[in-house]
């Protein structure tokens, strides 16, 4: 055979072979579309050597079909279609193309198998399926968002198996990892975790000299610190300031034990602390305090009723931003924002939280309110007790009583429960002992809380400093010593306090006196009268009595020294106010009367000045009957150490020299405290001025 015809024959066999391959591939593509799997899947792997990318895409169809489900054989089909599509013929691809066979049908159908396995991998929450697709299918059109979670399953294994050597394995793992700042902040986490098992002084250091630069170690600083700020007063704080001084919080223990060496800042312990810590940092800050301390700072509103703290000049210490706002005591004040009550420092430090009702301020603890129960606090603002009581007493002899559930207890100063909830009700400790009730029986409580007067009486109240005055159950009086053992042998209707070493008795309706042991001196024969048990008390050895419906003075042995023929007496000390008719006159300590019968009113004041009514209008005399302000006024009555007096023009304010303090105006003056006493403008209501009881001077408004 010739060449040419040779070649003319391979012409005609390569042609008629393509013409059978196509019609191979389109009807193997027919049988798919047609659901024919298998003869689809015979026809594409019979010509997959042949037509190597159309069939490798039928294939790769077929394999994604839902009869297979065979993502991974698809995937290889896809690309050995991507891989060979140059090799098609123009003519196969026309021919083709009705079974949407061209290079955007591969590159789609390979993206779509890409978007499958993302979404398995993503329903799967597997690292190892996000590797796997990472590492084989850099193609992968979701691959950032691959990358993306399978670091963030990465970091959530890390922070579930909170294990150190399993992260540091991850970061080895994935060095790029985006989250590789948190799988290190995590590894700085497990290593704190997985060193510091307890929170002893010694682990704590041993972390710290492990890991200098671990982020945790302000962690431990701040644990080793919290170790030495539990120890109660401030040993604890200056032995931390010497052993630690490079700690993060020296700085705050400084200013800690500054504040509990000091009580929060009193005057005479900041004197103390500055001569015995002279390495404190703050220095300005114990200059600043000291200057403070002698310093008055006065509670006044502004314009707007808003609360803040004035200096004698008027001058604005504290600017108003307070509802209410009290005076300091100790450096401390109770101030009120947005209806609560807290402490606040002079220089308006915050010491407690805007958290209670009321706070009753003292020098060392403080009772608060929340509701409708009350607690103890401490000059830190620290709980002592917590806001779960009904009722709270501070008392002397260092302890508190405290009610719960309708009955007392007996507290130590820390808030350690020293008695069971037994006591009905408790008064302060006087002269070492203390009444109480147990079931409605009262006794006495000595300062070891030991019953040295047993709870069987109806009542007990102070006679002497010495004696108590004992109820019994029918409403007798007796009087007991300290031990329980009763000292008289008479039963009385009453028994008063000695006053002035003499005490009232009444016995068959008849007052009688007793000396301060209980001993009867005066025998009961005087009728009794309305407040007896005020004005007869003996004074400078003479009393006032009443008998046969008049009144008389007797002397320590009971005899009248003035006859009872006078309507009323008031003993004035030296002297003494007697009444006739309605009207009063002076009568000297000889018993002479030394004035007319002309005044409406005679009235002891202060135990050193008479108040005295003349002509509808009132005056104040002294004891010797010195008289230093006038009868003009239409009142006048005592306030504390001071006269409050009243005429048309208002009231003003004098002191028992007869000094006007303040002039007459529409004034109202009430205490504002122990110290000072307040002027409110009666148009306003404001307070306008305060006056310090023991100086007189007077505080103005800003």
């Amino acid at each position: 055979m010739s060449v040419r015809k040779f070649y003319i024959l391979f012409i005609v066999v390569g042609v008629v072979l393509s013409i059978l391959s196509c019609g191979t591939v389109e009807k193997s593509y027919m049988s798919l579309n047609n659901h024919d799997y298998y003869s689809a899947f015979n026809g594409f792997n019979d010509g997959l050597k042949r037509d190597s990318s159309a069939c490798a895409y039928g294939l790769s169809l077929y394999y994604d079909s839902p009869v297979t489900g065979d993502i991974d054989s698809s995937i290889k089909y896809i690309l050995i279609a991507e891989r060979n599509w140059n090799e098609v013929s123009v003519k196969s691809r026309l021919k083709l193309s009705p079974f949407h066979f061209d290079s955007l049908s591969i590159e789609n159908q390979k993206q779509k198998l890409g978007d499958d396995v993302f979404y398995t991998c993503n329903n799967r929450k597997s690292i190892d399926c996000y590797d796997s697709l990472i590492e084989f299918q850099s193609w992968n059109r979701n691959l950032s968002a691959v990358v993306r979670d399978r670091d963030s399953l990465v970091l959530v294994a890390v922070l579930k198996k909170e294990s150190l050597s399993y992260t540091i394995s991850m970061l080895e793992k994935y060095p790029n990892s985006i989250f590789r700042t948190e799988l290190q902040n995590a590894e700085e986490l497990f290593e704190y975790q997985e060193s510091v098992t307890t929170f002893s002084e010694d682990v704590l250091l041993r972390f710290i000299e492990n890991y200098p630069n671990n982020v945790h170690v302000g962690v431990a600083e701040d644990s080793i610190y919290s170790i030495y700020h539990s120890i109660e007063g401030y040993r604890g704080l200056e032995q931390f300031t010497k052993i630690y001084s490079q700690n993060r919080n020296v700085e705050k223990a400084w200013k800690e034990l500054y504040r509990r060496y000091t009580n929060n800042f009193k005057a005479q312990l900041i004197v103390e602390f500055d001569l015995l810590y002279p390495n404190y940092p703050f220095k300005e800050e114990i200059s600043l305090d000291s200057e403070l301390v002698d310093i008055g700072f006065y509670p006044f509103s502004d314009s707007l009723g808003i609360m803040g703290y004035s200096d004698t000049s008027g001058k604005w210490l504290i600017q108003p931003e307070y509802d209410d706002a009290g005076f300091f005591y100790d450096g401390l004040a109770a101030v009120e924002r947005d209806g609560k009550i807290g402490l606040i420092n002079k220089k308006n430090e915050k010491v407690s939280d805007f958290v209670f009702e009321d706070i009753e301020t003292d020098t060392e603890l403080y009772i608060v309110s929340a509701g409708d129960y009350l607690g103890v606090i401490n000059r830190n603002g620290d709980f002592i007790f917590d806001t779960v009581f009904q009722d709270i007493s501070i008392l002397a002899e260092g302890y508190i009583c405290a009610q719960k559930d309708s009955l007392y207890a007996f507290y130590d100063r820390k808030g350690a429960q020293l008695t069971s909830e037994l006591y009905d009700f408790v008064l302060n400790f006087k002269n070492g002992v203390c009444p109480v009730s147990i079931a409605g029986k009262r006794g006495l409580l000595d300062i070891n809380l030991s019953q040295v007067i047993p709870c069987v009486y109806e009542g007990i109240y102070n006679f002497s400093d010495s004696l108590f005055i004992v109820v019994k159950r029918d409403n007798y009086k007796q009087l007991s010593d300290r031990n329980g053992v009763i000292v008289n042998d008479s039963l009385y209707q009453e028994i008063h306090q000695e006053i002035n070493g003499y005490a009232i008795c009444i016995k068959g309706d008849k007052i009688g006196y007793l000396d301060k042991q209980g001993k009867r001196l005066i025998e009961n024969k005087f009728d009794g009268y309305v407040d007896y048990d005020v004005l007869g008390n003996f004074f400078n050895n003479r009393a006032v009595a009443f008998s046969n419906q008049k009144f008389g003075v007797i002397n320590t042995d009971g005899e009248f020294v003035v006859k009872p023929k006078y309507d009323n007496i008031r003993n004035l000390g030296h002297s003494f106010g007697v009444s006739k008719n309605g009207k009063w006159a002076l009568m000297d300590s000889s018993y002479n009367i030394i004035s007319k019968y002309d005044h409406e009113s005679i009235e002891l004041i202060n135990n050193n000045y008479i108040l005295f009514g003349k002509n509808g209008k009132f005056g104040v005399m002294d004891l010797k009957l010195n008289v230093f302000i006038d009868a003009l006024y239409s009142s006048i009555y005592k306030l504390g150490d001071f006269l409050i007096l009243e005429n048309d023009l208002g009231n003003a304010l004098y002191d028992f020299g007869g000094n006007e303090i303040l002039s007459f105006d529409q004034w109202a003056f009430y205490n504002a405290d122990m110290n000072f006493l307040k002027v409110i403008d009666l148009e306003s209501g404001i307070i306008q001025k305060y006056i310090d009881k023991q100086t007189g001077q007077v505080i103005s408004h800003p």
